[in-house]
């Protein structure tokens, strides 16, 4: 009897302490595809296409997230999620499984350090991304030809492989956030880590969350690998921005100065001979907004960047842009949306063509 007794026992700890770990691990998901119309003139001819699209506004994912707790406050968690196209199937992220985040982290009373492949503080990827979805109204999306925040700045909006993040605790609002990646890309660059031979990257970033205010500053380095196309000198960017919440509407504001880099989305005018420009340095600035009406949201957005060349500082870009969107909730989890968005590039340089895009985009987006 009491070997029954204890077997039961033993059986009923082992069911629980599988029920608990089973509790703690969440798979989830999000699908986005969209219909989306772009016209593009590249300063020597126009185009236009008509195609469907996978992650316009949110690139579609799966991914399996858990933790446990080790007692005393600490506790270890992971997160592997793998980005995918809905249109053909294909892995994203460069043909990575987990290509959008790989990590995982140990948290305590001193904070928290993530070790993996994660998105760069500058983004608003995963976990670690601080910038991007604090400062627009329009999400970091995967790929898309109607400009948001990122068509104003340099720099990176991306995953980073071989990185360590450490997040210190809340301090009355307030979060410090400090980043390395040893070589943040092995599938262009394959060399030894932490060397001249690899990209590395750098960020230091403070963020704020109180009341309706929420507020990030940071600055950022891209050490480029030595033997880089065009020699660029290392990157750098200063960026600050937020939201603020009024109630009937809520305010996002970007800001950002960048030197020795390129615009994140790609120049309009793809002619390089023409143009003359590759790096540059220079200054960036939006504004936007989102306006909830019940199951309904409008998004509107401006933007202006100019930088100069770093080969020819008489040599000038000006950029601005404009976007409007619309959100309908169809349930909790199940949205439809609009976007539009014109971008516009003009060149100092003398015989330099103009070139811009206007593009709309639509689609579905389904949280599991």
């Amino acid at each position: 009897m009491k070997r029954n007794l204890l077997a039961a026992s033993v059986l009923g700890a082992m069911m629980a302490c599988g029920m608990a770990q089973a509790a703690d691990i969440e798979v989830y998901g999000l699908i986005d595809v969209a219909l989306g119309y772009a016209h593009k003139d590249n300063g020597e001819e126009t185009t236009s296409s008509f195609q469907m699209k996978s992650g316009p506004s949110q690139q579609s994912r799966i991914g399996i997230r858990g933790s446990e707790s080790l007692g005393n406050g600490w506790k270890v968690g992971f997160v592997l999620e793998n980005g995918f196209d809905v249109d053909s199937g294909a892995l994203g992220n460069q043909g990575r499984l987990f290509g959008r985040e790989a990590q995982v982290n140990l948290s305590g009373p001193y904070g928290t350090v993530y070790v993996g492949r994660m998105g760069a503080l500058m983004s608003g990827l995963g976990t670690t991304g601080i910038f991007g979805g604090t400062v627009s109204a329009f999400p970091s999306a995967k790929s898309t030809d109607v400009p948001n925040h990122k068509a104003v700045m340099g720099g990176v909006f991306a995953q980073h492989d071989n990185t360590i993040t450490y997040v210190t605790p809340n301090l009355s609002g307030f979060r410090v956030h400090a980043q390395y990646s040893m070589s943040r890309n092995t599938t262009v660059r394959d060399g030894r880590e932490n060397t001249s031979a690899v990209d590395r990257y750098t960020a230091l970033g403070v963020t704020y969350a109180g009341g309706p205010l929420k507020a990030v500053v940071m600055v950022d380095q891209l050490n480029y690998a030595r033997g880089t196309a065009n020699n660029p000198t290392d990157a750098y960017t200063i960026s600050l921005g937020g939201n603020y919440d009024f109630g009937p509407l809520r305010l996002h504001a970007a800001m950002q100065h960048f030197k020795h880099a390129k615009p994140t989305v790609d120049y309009y005018n793809t002619n390089v001979a023409e143009r003359g420009m590759t790096y540059g340095s220079g200054f960036g600035a939006i504004v936007s907004t989102n306006i909830p009406l019940g199951s309904h949201t409008l998004k509107f957005g401006a933007g202006y960047m100019t930088m100069e060349s770093d080969a020819d500082s008489s040599n000038e870009l000006d950029r601005w842009v404009a976007i409007a969107g619309y959100q309908y909730r169809l349930s909790k989890r199940t949205s439809f949306y609009a976007t539009a968005g014109w971008g516009e590039d003009s060149y100092s340089k003398s015989g330099a063509s103009n070139g811009s895009v206007a593009a709309v985009e639509s689609g579905i987006v389904h949280r599991f």
